[in-house]
C-alpha cells in the first residue's frame, strides 16, 4: 500500500493499494511512502517515524531497483555477445566465460540470502 503523507505535519492524508499514485499528489506539499504495516486511518501521524525498520525497508527497494538495472544491463550484454561466441578466438571465449561465471555466481548467492531470509 501506498501512504499519501502531508509533508508539513506529517499527517496521511490518504492511501492507495497497489499502483504508486505519485503523479497525481504534488510533491512539493505530499510525500509518497510504501508501507507494508496496516492500513493509518486518515489524520493519524506517518506510520513510517515510529518503525525502526522501515528504514531497512526503503533501503531494500533501492536495492533492488538496483539489482533490476544491472540485471537488464547483463541482458543487453548477453544479447549482444552470445552471438559473436562462434567467431571469438580462445582469449575471448574465455574473458566470456568468467564474465558469465561470475554473473552467475553473484545471482546463486543472491538466490541464497533470499531464501535463507524468506525461510526464517
Amino acid at each position: 500500500m501506498w501512504l499519501v503523507i502531508r509533508k508539513t505535519d506529517n499527517v496521511v492524508v490518504g492511501t492507495q493499494q497497489g499502483l504508486n499514485p505519485a503523479q497525481y499528489w504534488d510533491p512539493v506539499l505530499y510525500e509518497i511512502k510504501e508501507w507494508l504495516g496496516p492500513e493509518p486511518p486518515e489524520g493519524n501521524v506517518d506510520p513510517t517515524l515510529a518503525d525502526p525498520d522501515y528504514p531497512a525497508f526503503s533501503q531494500s527497494k533501492l536495492d533492488f531497483d538496483a539489482l533490476a538495472d544491472k540485471a537488464n544491463a547483463e541482458i543487453d550484454w548477453l544479447e549482444t555477445n552470445i552471438p559473436l561466441v562462434d567467431d571469438m578466438t580462445l582469449e575471448e571465449l574465455r574473458a566470456f566465460l568468467k564474465r558469465v561465471a561470475r554473473e552467475n555466481q553473484e545471482t546463486i548467492r543472491a538466490w541464497r540470502y533470499l531464501f535463507r531470509r524468506l525461510a526464517g
